[in-house]
């Protein structure tokens, strides 16, 4: 339990200016459940979030274990706009380019980035 946060240190963080964001409620390999277990899980975690935090302006979605069309696939990538993310982070390394999809955000590892 000393390793996640509580609800009120969720709630203390965005008072300092942080966005916090959705990672699934039972952080599951999403594409290996049905649609509607897709969607009842991602429903739970968006309305746990906004139940229990403040208000943003755009709520993030990183999807567990993050790999593209085996961690996640196109059913995930819907239900996540349907439940009102803004945006969603894969496990994908690379970089962002113009037109690309919102809900397909490679990242860097800022330990891989030399200084």
């Amino acid at each position: 339990r000393r390793l996640y946060l509580s609800w009120d240190e969720a709630r203390e963080m965005q008072r300092r200016g942080m966005i916090l964001g959705g990672h699934s409620h039972r952080h599951l390999t999403l594409a290996a459940l049905d649609e509607d277990s897709q969607r009842a899980d991602i429903a739970t975690c968006a309305d746990l979030l906004h139940d229990r935090l403040g208000p943003q302006n755009s709520w993030p979605f990183s999807y567990p274990h993050g790999v593209p069309d085996d961690s996640f696939d196109e059913v995930t990538e819907r239900t996540v706009v349907a439940q009102g993310f803004s945006c969603a982070f894969s496990t994908e390394v690379g970089a962002n380019r113009r037109g690309q999809a919102s809900t397909r955000i490679r990242r860097h590892d800022a330990n891989d980035i030399a200084a």
